[in-house]
């Protein structure tokens, strides 16, 4: 039954260094550190349980900062489509007055042919 254990806990750190998202690869792995921990607990063998303890927080700790940016993101884009213009003009047409004439852009062929 302890075999289990360490075998679940291989798995899982094997399987959750195959995913493509982040987060799941964070919480596999935390539940893989934690299948270990246990592992060593039952064996007796503290260097197996030191180990997976600092590997269980280093993915807890990541795990959280994830889930705190991608609260941040989504805080920040509901914010922008409740007030979609932030800054309302009161007067539309201010700055469509038409002006002086302006001379066309110089295109490349015309560029080009100036410089022959």
């Amino acid at each position: 039954m302890i075999e289990m254990l360490g075998f679940a806990g291989s798995a899982l750190i094997v399987v959750s260094l195959t995913m493509k998202s982040i987060a799941r690869l964070r919480l596999i792995g935390i539940v893989g550190a934690l299948a270990f921990v246990g592992y060593g607990v039952l064996l007796g063998a503290w260097p197996v349980v030191a180990t997976n303890s600092v590997t269980f927080s280093i993915h807890a700790v990541h795990l959280r900062r994830l889930a705190a940016d991608r609260a941040a993101t989504t805080k920040s884009e509901s914010e922008s489509e409740s007030d979609p213009d932030p800054d309302p003009d009161p007067d539309p047409d201010r700055g469509l007055e038409p002006g002086p004439p302006q001379a066309p852009a110089p295109t490349v062929a015309s560029s080009a042919s100036s410089m022959v």
